[in-house]
């Protein structure tokens, strides 16, 4: 058995815990087992990962925060170094084979596997870090990398020159699509919960609270739909866990936002946390919105595309790589968020095109984006690393 240690910098459970969520049981049954290394904080992380019989070692990881407090840029740079000595002894008594690391701000990890003679898979998962700090920092990831992945291309493009990176292996986030099937049950019992009839029509979004999401821009979306079609037989629903450290942020920006613009009235639009699972809430919904700033190729829409959904989605990242404007979804500016407001009038009128686009995107997701293809690209990666070690 080869030993991966993951170490991922955020506590609340998402992409990268997602994708190794996905990934553990057949890559164990190919001879790797993962071990994840997570900050010791509030999130839902750890206690996710564990319910799948995967190990978790918590510790009180730091990481670059975007603060104006001097002291919390302090106390990263402080316990730098004895983060890359805990890095280095997890990997000698784990007996580590290979160190993948997700996100960019990882680069305690990569010191401390280059320390230990231990290959480096590193993971850009987005482009949400400033353009100036990818670009300063993207000579630190190839220099300490033997295998670069990137969710798509673009995200590699997004980073200085690690397109250029002769080591390079684009992905897209594993989704089993045989749990992504519309299920009429599921969308009554969650229709009922979320206080929406059953023939009405749902937009919906899944994604954790955070400035990442950019849920602002969602308020915005759904003030302007009420405007221009009104909102009868329509509501928004967000579905996303907390994230602690930017309660403040999304209560004035996104809660407080709703209920000035009065979208709560009457249940329009509402914010809860998960109650179901992902695939549940996706048999409610009619149409899937995301409104991020930044991302790579979010798990949520590959998703969404293995239940049979049009999507509407912010032109960030790596998306366009999957969700062709006009043909299997929507894709807007950020500066534009008129164009989304219309194609969701547009989707609400025609209940056909959902129907045709739905059957395109789940045709697309089983053959490019099922589980089994993301683990053998991880496979093929981690293999190369270890040959280049």
């Amino acid at each position: 058995m080869k030993y991966i240690l993951a170490i991922i910098l955020t506590p609340t459970f998402g992409g990268p815990h997602n994708q190794i969520f996905r990934l553990n049981d057949i890559l164990k049954n190919k001879g790797y087992e993962y071990i994840v290394l997570t900050p010791d904080e509030n999130g839902t992380g750890t206690k996710r990962l564990k319910e799948k019989g995967i190990q978790v070692i918590n510790r009180d990881l730091h990481r670059p925060r975007k603060s104006f407090n001097p002291v919390t840029h302090f106390r990263y740079l402080a316990n730098f170094f004895s983060d890359i000595q805990f890095i280095q002894q997890v990997i000698v008594d784990y007996k580590i084979d290979l160190v993948q690391l997700c996100g960019l701000f990882n680069i305690q990890g990569a010191i401390a596997a280059n320390r230990s003679n231990v290959p480096v898979v590193w993971q850009l998962l987005s482009n949400f870090a400033p353009k100036w700090l990818r670009n300063l920092l993207s000579p630190v990831v190839k220099d300490r990398s033997n295998v670069i992945m990137t969710t798509g291309l673009g995200i590699a493009k997004e980073h200085g020159d690690i397109a250029n990176f002769n080591k390079l292996v684009p992905f897209y986030p594993p989704v089993d699509c045989n749990s992504f099937e519309f299920n009429d049950d599921k969308k009554k019992i969650v229709r009922e919960y979320l206080n929406v009839p059953h023939d009405a029509f749902l937009i919906g979004t899944i994604g954790n609270q955070n400035r990442q999401k950019a849920h602002e821009n969602l308020v915005e979306i759904c003030d302007r739909f009420k405007q221009k079609a009104g909102k009868e037989g329509v509501f928004f629903r967000v579905i996303g866990n907390r994230t602690e450290s930017q309660r403040p942020y999304y209560k004035s920006n996104v809660i407080e936002r709703i209920k000035a613009k009065g979208l709560d009235r009457e249940g329009f639009l509402t914010v809860s946390e998960p109650e179901f699972e992902i695939s549940d809430y996706l048999s409610a919904f009619d149409v899937f919105l995301l409104t991020s700033k930044a991302e790579g190729v979010p798990t949520v829409i590959l998703e969404s595309m293995a239940s049979s959904l049009p999507i509407v989605t912010s032109d960030v990242g790596a998306i366009s790589e999957v969700v062709k404007d006009k043909v299997n979804g929507c894709l807007y500016q950020l500066d534009d968020l008129d164009k989304a407001v219309d194609y969701l009038i547009h989707h609400s009128l025609n209940p056909n095109d959902i129907e045709r686009i739905g059957e395109l995107n789940k045709c697309e997701a089983i053959e490019k984006y099922d589980v089994s293809e993301c683990a053998r690209i991880h496979i093929s990666a981690f293999k190369l690393a270890m040959d280049q070690s």
